[in-house]
């Protein structure tokens, strides 16, 4: 029997740690033995983890998003290296909001990855990385759920439903106008292309604004720098996509039901029939999908990868409606109904024309259902970090 090791935060939401919950239950059902530990930057974390460590024989110790990687040391020495564990760091956003975490003197470190290009971006500026995977995270089930009847669904309270931070793109503005000129003026150049071609990367978009200031050629360690100052381009454009989707869906008339932190600064405005929630739990906003019929996926600049919204939605019986990735339209291809992202001014359409055919989403509900419990659970992503496992060493 492996023993593995699960690192947590409290943090918003408490997101992360829900999805260490689900991992941990995923890899006891593999039957794996594994411990969790709350962490934090202080001597009393080192002693927990010595403690545990002195008791059981770890094969490998997970976090997400770097919790537990605060560089904790003994006698100046890295203390996972030490004690030969494996870490695995599984980042949910993009690299290049873990830049110092990556950069880490750990030289056992290994990272799973939300998108399949994060793994050239780690291997390119991260090479003290030992490893990188590419794995999406799995959906959260709702115990007891098998399906619903025809019926039922056409019956479910929630047309369509997003959940999501929304940002203020003037914060981001002010905070932009204060670079230096001609950080600026890359960070402008970046967000003029990244709106102007919405299918790049947010490494796509940050290596065009290299060529263009005849910057491509600088080592890789220079560059970086440069992607980490410019790491707003990806939070901005996130915010922006995020916001213009919703406001084309509230100009519609279609009651669109919004959660999360920040969508209240939107009550001053016309928000049509859409009603604007407070921020939920992630084991919350689970069960309101459950209670929908659409659940709305708006992809941040993960342009290969994948969201845990998608799997999720089909484990709670709703149809998905996602912008593109190449990922997602190679992995799930007719599974999901699609809108494209250069044109939102579509979206209430597409959101029309899948609640006047509920029969044909119904359809595809069905079959995903069954999909989705075959390969998109955490249980599945469980065995694929056992697998990983396998392969890895300190």
């Amino acid at each position: 029997m492996r023993n593995i090791l699960i690192l947590g935060h409290n943090e918003a939401y408490d997101t992360l740690n829900v999805f260490s919950g689900c991992l941990k239950k995923g890899l006891e059902r593999s039957e794996c033995r594994v411990d969790f530990l709350n962490t934090g930057e202080d001597d009393e974390t080192v002693a927990e983890i010595l403690r545990l460590c002195s008791e059981e024989s770890y094969s490998a110790v997970i976090t997400f998003n770097a919790y537990g990687q605060e560089n904790y040391c003994i006698d100046g020495e890295n203390l996972w290296e030490q004690l030969g564990i494996p870490f695995i760091n599984y980042i949910v956003d993009h690299p290049v909001e873990h830049q110092r975490e990556l950069q880490s003197e750990c030289r056992c470190q290994h990272i799973l990855c939300m998108d399949i290009d994060h793994i050239g971006y780690i291997n390119t500026y991260y090479p003290n990385v030992a490893s990188v995977h590419f794995l999406p995270l799995g959906g959260m089930e709702i115990s007891g759920y098998t399906g619903q009847i025809f019926e039922e669904y056409k019956e479910r309270p929630i047309d369509v439903i997003f959940t999501g931070t929304h940002e203020e793109l003037t914060e981001y503005e002010n905070a932009i106008a204060g670079y230096p000129p001609a950080i600026r003026n890359m960070i402008v150049y970046m967000l003029k292309k990244g709106i102007e071609e919405r299918g790049l990367s947010y490494e796509e978009l940050f290596e065009s604004a290299m060529q263009s200031l005849g910057l491509s050629e600088l080592p890789a360690e220079e560059k970086r720098t440069y992607a980490v100052i410019t790491r707003i381009v990806s939070r901005y454009l996130r915010a922006y996509y995020r916001e213009e989707a919703v406001r084309y869906i509230m100009g519609s008339g279609i009651k669109l039901h919004v959660f999360g932190n920040g969508w209240n600064n939107l009550l001053s405005e016309n928000t049509g029939n859409a009603v604007i929630h407070e921020p939920v739990s992630y084991e919350k906003s689970v069960r309101l999908y459950s209670d929908s019929k659409i659940v709305l996926n708006i992809m941040p600049l993960f342009k290969n990868g994948s969201h845990d919204r998608i799997p999720t939605t089909m484990l709670c019986g709703a149809a998905v409606l996602s912008d593109h990735s190449r990922y997602i339209d190679e992995y799930f291809k007719d599974r999901i109904f699609y809108y494209d992202i250069e044109s939102p001014e579509i979206l209430p359409y597409k959101i029309k024309d899948i609640l006047s055919k509920p029969e044909e989403a119904y359809s595809k509900i069905t079959d995903n259902l069954i999909f989705a419990q075959e390969n998109l659970t955490w249980d599945n992503v469980a065995k694929k970090v056992l697998d990983i496992i396998e392969e890895i060493r300190c």
